[in-house]
């Protein structure tokens, strides 16, 4: 069975719900679990913080966690990723690959980004140190939010040429006369078509969100989420509620308090994730 598991930084991170499947394909990767364990747990023995469960010592924490062993996980994590990226990488992956199964931890509605079939220009652009990270999926290449946001209207600058000016006064302007709504629709939009092409191609996929969702949404998005999105959800279909409900709240963000802790993932895949997909695979 052939899995794509995708979603933000909380699928990316070496420590994550996707990764612990198989933490031994993360080697030589920046920020091994291990290091990030042994930080956990130093951490929980100096503060003597609840009662520390003995299978979260480094070295044999991934020892319990469910393997899929017929299973090739193919995981796409993409720090600060908006949905209508995620969503882009996934449906190219289904375009050139036979996929049976897709698990998709949804990010912020509020992440955008630009994008352009010029990759040269919004690489240069991205090197001059202006702000954002460029990722390329097929032909087409996303300059991704910085710090949640796109704002354009400080980005002038005489020592920019006078392409890379021209773009950001044109984006400046799109967005300036966009209501909020609006990058609410284009992440929804993406996540139906990505269901849509599942439907199509007769692919598994299910839907969990990273964070609860407390945003109030219009009547359209709300009617497209749930025609396209909530009919496919896991069953318990948020991280880090789950994580509350079910953890001592020492282990369900991290140490710095931006991120799940390594127990809430872990939590998260065995009692989850893990048990959809050992179905699929019966």
């Amino acid at each position: 069975m052939n899995i794509l598991l995708a979603g933000c930084s909380f699928t990316e991170n070496s420590n994550s719900w996707a990764w612990c499947s198989m933490p031994e394909k993360f080697k030589g990767r920046m920020n091994p679990p291990e290091v990030l364990l042994e930080d956990e747990w130093n951490w929980w023995v100096k503060k003597q913080i609840g009662n520390i469960d003995p299978t979260y010592k480094p070295g044999i924490f991934w020892n319990h966690v469910n393997k899929l062993p017929n299973a090739n996980i193919k995981i796409i994590g993409e720090t600060s990723g908006s949905n209508t990226l995620i969503a882009r990488k996934v449906i190219n992956e289904i375009e050139n690959n036979d996929i049976d199964a897709v698990v998709f931890q949804i990010t912020g509605m509020e992440r955008r980004e630009i994008l352009s079939t010029d990759k040269e220009f919004i690489e240069s652009y991205f090197r001059d140190g202006n702000f954002g990270e460029g990722v390329t999926v097929d032909d087409v290449t996303y300059l991704k939010q910085d710090a949640h946001t796109i704002d354009f209207l400080e980005r002038h600058n005489t020592d920019l040429d006078d392409k890379t000016n021209n773009f950001l006064e044109v984006c400046s302007n799109f967005y300036l006369i966009q209501e909020a709504e609006e990058i609410r629709i284009r992440n929804i939009e993406a996540l139906q078509s990505l269901t849509m092409l599942c439907q199509l191609k007769n692919i598994n996929i299910r839907y969990f969100r990273g964070w609860p969702n407390d945003s109030q949404p219009s009547e359209y998005f709300k009617n497209k989420f749930n025609t396209y999105v909530k009919p496919y959800m896991l069953e318990h279909d948020c991280l880090l509620e789950y994580a509350k409900n079910n953890l001592d709240p020492s282990l369900v963000f991290t140490i710095d308090g931006g991120h799940p802790h390594s127990v809430a993932h872990r939590l998260y895949w065995n009692d989850v994730v893990y048990p959809y997909l050992s179905n699929l695979d019966k």
